[in-house]
């Protein structure tokens, strides 16, 4: 199987920001502005610091990137084995490799050299300009293992080794000499940095010490401790300001202040571990990056010289679970880290997060209507927050006056409403089990296991964003007001199915509620009076695992456990065709593409199909890296979205169809090639044309064959040509000065008798000959009379009768010709025009002559036979395309 797609190509990630390896700052004079790169898998991102705006996307590396660093001019990053030099963050330059042949996990550019360490412990210096090795180290492993990197201010050719064991040490790579070796804190050494004092550098350890430590005095100026556990970071403020910052790997940022020797504020700055801190140049602005995707500017403009927050990049720093587009920019994704976020897919300043789902307890004035058990309620009190979405349901009609998006939270009956146009969490939040309702508190009183635990399973919308439709896992099937958030009605008596309810969707008009269950069955159900009994019901071959409907047909397809998945008209009540021995796993996610002809499915399997609706076949396969959690396509159609496992990006395709001609179902597909021969594998139900073949120039001039006289009269030359010398036309003529006739194919012993002569006179074309050979394809006579013009073949057939020069038994065998081309199924149009042209010319010859009659007769029926399956297609396929235009 093809590993890569022909009709969607990979675009870009959406919602990565930055990873575990620490960011570096750079400083364009030209644009007199900050740049901040940070890396995000296996390519780097470059963003600018006045608008927090991303710049550039490098190219994808083989390898994932281990550590980045940059000069003025270049950005250095290191990927598996090799470090590659960058311009303008898009053009690779150089690439460096070390003899050791392993992966180089700390960079340090210094001026015209790159120093790097590798995992073997051996320090490289590269030249830049000429990627040589100028310097290469091999330390000792087991008692000084490099863990931090740094140049002094003002020490020429000279660099600062910290180790593991937490012992420093200072080296001349000018002269491969070791200088001075720092006894050290008896604590790994995480970071070395450069304090703005000269001789004086920071030194942050692993068990959460801080050292200010003067290296040209082997002197200890201060000491701090972190009680946020290890240093993963430090950055001096480089505008007069006497303050450093730590970050730990909890996700705190303590601010101190040098001269005081104190701790000026603490910041939960992030979710996880602080991996990249940096103060700009001359400002009083922080930049700093986690594990947990984000991208912070922090300003310190507080009376107190504490920082707050100014801009901020974010995405997921859990991978997510669902993503629906919700207009044809913006792609909202519901994440395991329980946030609710909207990436744009134009820029990345407009991308939204809507926030997370927290429990407040109720009050009586509070606006915001939660009904909990006490047992739910103590839980979620302590906890603080809902669990995360596992799957919602949006619709933009009435985004503008209530809540507009409806989310399931896993494991439990809750239903969150969240508003897209004021980012943030809606009014109400829907609990099964305090529903008000007499025929539930009857239900809950019975003994049934079923409803120990209740949890819901499926979501929908209507389309004019009234009210939301909710099935649980008990089988049953709700319809609450959003605005109100009152109860509407629950369909069934006692519930809607036996088994949960693991779809919901509705028709465009509210007329008809379809819901699917574990029990096999879709049932109908009249919308508006819920108490009345479903009107239809499906039974299906196994049990439902989801639904997606398209907003703009009828069309449903409904994912069965069996990794099947039926399409139903929910105007006919029927399944209309069956996408069977597609995957080999379960199926994760299905969509359908904007003109209701495409489904594309993804699943375990790793891989994601696109299928063709009026056909039932499947376009495209290809795989992916990671299995496929959720998938989505753009209203506009020019691109998919896919989420993967532990992937925390958005991941985005584009739709080549949109933009150019994407040959998905060709003659080229239906031969195999071997070593020896092609092998062509035509099916009997297929027919060819005679333009797919490019040996046929003029195959198209076919179409003029029956409009010859009209095409000669307007031809016509406005002069008589001029008549050639006069010869017998029975004798062939030797081209010379002098007219002689060529009778050398003429032997003595045929001169038997006057019509063996007259045999051996006759004068045949070309195509003639070819035809009149014994031949059982007619390949030779076929392949010459492709390439003739309208006029010539308007001549060929003419010359078939006897009274031009032809025979009876020359045009039985024209119309043996047209039988095996009809037979072949190629250059089906080609051979209808050479039969009706040889019938409008030879009517009368034809009607005269038994043997003409008889095998028109057969090819007669070769025609009927190969057309009607044609047409049973086209017309099945004009009343499909018919059907979705009128819906």
């Amino acid at each position: 199987m093809d590993n890569t797609s022909k009709i969607f190509a990979s675009n870009r990630i959406l919602g990565y920001v930055s990873n575990g390896v620490p960011l570096v700052t750079r400083y364009i004079k030209r644009r007199k502005e900050n740049l901040v790169v940070t890396c995000v898998g296996k390519s780097f991102y470059t963003w600018g610091c006045n608008r927090f705006s991303l710049l550039s996307v490098s190219k994808q590396h083989t390898d994932d990137i281990i550590c980045l660093a940059a000069d003025t001019f270049l950005i250095f990053t290191s990927s598996g084995t090799q470090v590659e030099a960058w311009r303008r963050g898009v053009e690779l330059i150089q690439t460096y490799r070390s003899s050791s042949n392993t992966a180089i996990h700390l960079l340090l550019p210094f001026g015209p050299h790159l120093i790097g360490v590798d995992e073997s412990n051996t320090l490289t210096v590269w030249d830049i300009k000429t990627t040589d090795i100028y310097v290469e180290l091999n330390l000792p492993s087991e008692t000084f293992r490099v863990t931090a990197i740094c140049h002094p201010n003002c020490y020429i050719n000279k660099i600062l080794l910290g180790s593991e064991n937490g012992s420093l040490q200072l080296w001349n790579i000018n002269t491969s000499k070791l200088i001075y070796t720092f006894v050290g804190w008896d604590s790994a050494v995480t970071v070395v940095k450069q304090a703005p004092a000269l001789d004086v550098v920071g030194i942050g350890l692993r068990n959460g010490r801080i050292i200010i430590h003067n290296i040209k005095q082997d002197e200890t100026l201060m000491t701090f401790m972190q009680d946020w556990g290890c240093v993963t970071s430090l950055s001096f403020r480089a505008d007069g300001t006497p303050t450093m910052v730590s970050a730990s790997s909890t996700g705190h940022i303590v601010i101190w202040h040098l001269e005081e020797r104190r701790v000026v504020s603490q910041m939960q700055a992030h979710d996880a571990s602080v991996t990249g801190l940096e103060f700009l140049p001359a400002e009083p602005l922080l930049v700093s990056s986690s594990i947990d995707n984000s991208l912070k500017l922090w300003i310190f403009d507080l009376t107190d010289g504490g920082a707050r927050l100014l801009r901020i990049r974010e995405g997921h720093h859990a991978p997510p679970n669902y993503i629906k587009y919700y207009d044809s920019s913006h792609v909202l994704s519901a994440g395991a880290d329980g946030y609710l976020r909207a990436f744009n897919t134009v820029v990345e300043i407009a991308n939204k997060n809507l926030g997370r789902a927290l429990y407040r307890k109720s009050k009586k004035n509070s606006k915001r209507k939660q009904l909990m058990d006490e047992e739910m309620e103590e839980e979620l009190f302590y906890s603080n927050s809902l669990p995360p979405v596992v799957r919602f349901a949006s619709e933009k009609t009435r985004e503008k006056e209530y809540d507009n998006i409806a989310a399931i939270h896993n494991g439990t009956p809750i239903i969150s409403t969240w508003s897209f146009d004021k980012c943030k969490l809606g009014r109400y939040l829907f609990n099964k089990k305090y529903k008000i309702h007499a025929k539930f508190r009857q239900r809950m009183q019975s003994t049934d296991t079923v409803f120990k635990k209740v949890t819901a399973t499926s979501i929908c919308l209507t389309h004019c964003g009234n009210f939301i439709l909710i099935g649980y896992s008990t089988g049953d099937v709700d319809k609450y007001n959003i605005q109100s958030g009152i109860l509407r009605g629950s369909y069934g008596s006692p519930r809607a199915h036996e088994a949960a309810v693991t779809g919901v969707a509705v028709n465009n008009l509210n007329q008809l509620l379809i819901t699917g269950s574990r029990d096999t069955k879709v049932k109908f159900w009249p919308f508006r009076r819920p108490e009345k009994p479903f009107l239809y019901q499906i039974n299906l071959t196994d049990s439902v695992t989801f639904f997606t409907g398209h907003g703009e047909s009828s069309i449903l397809a409904v994912a069965l456990d069996n990794f099947e998945v039926n399409i139903i008209d929910t105007d006919t009540h029927s399944v209309i065709r069956v996408l069977a021995q597609g995957h080999s796993s379960a199926l994760t996610d299905i969509t359908l593409s904007p003109d209701a002809r495409w489904l594309v499915t993804a699943s375990m399997d790793c891989t994601i199909k696109t299928w063709d609706i009026p056909s039932g076949k499947c376009l495209d396969t290809f795989e992916v890296d990671k299995p496929c959690t959720s998938i989505t396509f753009c209203p506009t159609g020019g691109f998919l979205a896919t989420t993967h496992v532990d992937c925390l990006g958005v991941r985005l395709w584009t739709n080549r169809s949109m933009f150019s001609y994407v040959p998905l179902a060709n003659y080229e597909t239906l031969r195999i090639r071997t070593d020896d021969d092609e092998i062509d594998i035509l099916t009997k139900d297929l027919i060819t044309l005679s333009t797919n073949d490019d040996s046929c120039p003029v195959s198209a001039r076919w179409q003029n064959i029956f409009n010859i006289d009209v095409i000669r009269e307007r031809n016509k030359a406005k002069e008589p040509p001029k008549v050639p010398q006069k010869a017998p036309f029975i004798l062939p003529v030797i081209p010379s000065v002098n007219v002689e006739f060529d009778l050398s194919a003429i032997n003595d012993e045929d001169h038997k008798s006057d019509q063996d002569l007259q045999s051996k006179l006759r004068n045949f074309t070309t195509f003639a000959k070819l035809l009149s050979k014994s031949a059982e394809d007619y390949g030779e006579a076929i392949d010459k009379i492709k390439t003739m013009s309208p006029s010539l073949v308007n001549f060929e057939i003419m010359s078939l009768a006897p009274d031009n020069g032809g025979s009876i038994e020359l045009m039985v065998r024209f119309l043996d010709m047209i039988k095996v081309m009809m037979l072949s199924k190629k250059y089906f149009e080609l051979s209808a025009s050479y039969l009706g042209l040889f019938l409008k010319i030879h009517t009368s010859v034809v009607i005269d002559n038994l043997e003409l009659v008889t095998v028109i007769k057969q090819v007669n029926d070769v025609h009927q036979r190969v057309w009607s399956n044609l047409e049973n297609r086209l017309l099945y396929s004009i009343s499909v395309s018919k059907f979705l235009r009128t819906v």
